[in-house]
């Protein structure tokens, strides 16, 4: 079984200073099995490279069902200064091993729990092998300063992958969804009020597809700051390989004396 779309579990945007738990309350169910993807955006404060960096800003991911998820790329921009002015992006996975029901929560926890003001989630469910585990293939990142969102690939094998764009924009819209060709967009959610600067948005997409690359190039116009990371996941078999024997080759031939 080769990965499928399930739909959205939903969007969050939260705007309550010194978040240490960012939570996203779910708005559909998702199956014990199946592959839970979190989009996660938040304002910057721990890093100082105007170039960005990949980061750890966010130390762990997990649900009210009790699953654990795997973070598969962090990427940190504060604009060359710690004072919020920058943006975060991290993709987290898991394949649940307990259903997480409609209304349940999904926390994304900070390691800098007083200067994460402004934030925002999108989760999307897939379907995959019952036999095979998830696991990062490549992913690839980029930084826009005062620009609009980055074209972004990442060079696999020839293989199967779920390929994930998410980009986290300091602004305090949510139009400019990604509108990617052949992308499947996970619609915008963002923060309000006040400047551009006090507030954080999150825009995603996925794209599952065989071949060695499959750039995603966003047409929106949205010109702000930006982070943003393309994440390519792939289903690794757990089943054991069978072997092939026949009988005179594994079993020693009877000698009647």
């Amino acid at each position: 079984m080769a990965f499928a779309s399930v739909g959205s579990l939903g969007t969050t945007a939260n705007k309550t200073a010194d978040q240490f738990l960012s939570t996203h309350t779910t708005t559909a169910t998702a199956e014990a099995g199946n592959l839970v993807v979190v989009s996660f955006a938040s304002d910057n404060p721990g890093t100082t490279v105007d170039e960005g960096v990949e980061g750890n800003e966010f130390v762990a991911c997990t649900d009210s069902a009790g699953n654990t998820y795997t973070k598969a790329l962090e990427w940190d921009f504060d604009g060359g200064s710690a004072s919020q002015s920058g943006a975060t992006v991290v993709i987290y996975f898991c394949k649940l091993t307990t259903e997480l029901t409609s209304g349940g929560t999904i926390s994304v926890q900070s390691a800098n729990a007083f200067t994460h003001d402004a934030s925002a989630f999108s989760v999307w469910e897939f379907t995959c092998s019952s036999t095979a585990t998830i696991a990062v293939e490549a992913t690839n990142h980029a930084v826009v300063i005062s620009d609009v969102m980055a074209d972004l690939d990442a060079t696999t094998a020839n293989i199967e992958c779920l390929r994930i764009y998410a980009d986290a924009a300091e602004a305090n819209t949510t139009t400019g969804a990604p509108v990617a060709t052949g992308f499947t967009d996970w619609g915008v959610t963002a923060t309000t009020g006040g400047g551009s600067a006090a507030n954080m948005g999150i825009r995603a997409c996925h794209k599952i597809s065989t071949g060695t690359s499959d750039i995603c190039q966003p047409t929106n116009t949205l010109d702000c700051d930006h982070s943003t990371i393309y994440v390519a996941l792939k289903e690794v078999s757990t089943t054991p390989s069978s072997i092939a024997f026949t009988p005179n080759s594994y079993f020693l031939p009877l000698i009647v004396r």
